[in-house]
């Protein structure tokens, strides 16, 4: 997990080295109850889909890029507050 501003927004991003997502699944995991086609375990598929909510209900987006057999990466972009002022050069 990493946290980190860019420009305007915060962005935190979450990586894992787990199973991956299927590409074709990839536009469905934000759907409430989807679980993919390769999940292993227990889970009622809720935890992304709240997740897309809370963030873009703080004006945030959410992406996710992940290859089979390799793991995931999730990057949260949330809207700085108060964002850093950034020196121009002359």
């Amino acid at each position: 997990m990493r946290v980190k501003s860019e420009g305007q927004e915060a962005v935190v991003e979450v990586e894992d080295t787990g199973i991956g997502i299927p590409p074709a699944e990839l536009p469905l995991i934000f759907q409430h109850s989807y679980r993919a086609s390769n999940a292993v375990g227990e889970g009622a598929g809720i935890g992304l889909a709240f997740v897309r909510q809370v963030v873009e209900a703080h004006g945030g987006r959410v992406e996710v890029t992940s290859s089979v057999g390799q793991g995931s990466q999730f990057r949260l972009f949330l809207p700085l507050a108060n964002p850093p002022l950034i020196a121009s050069s002359p």
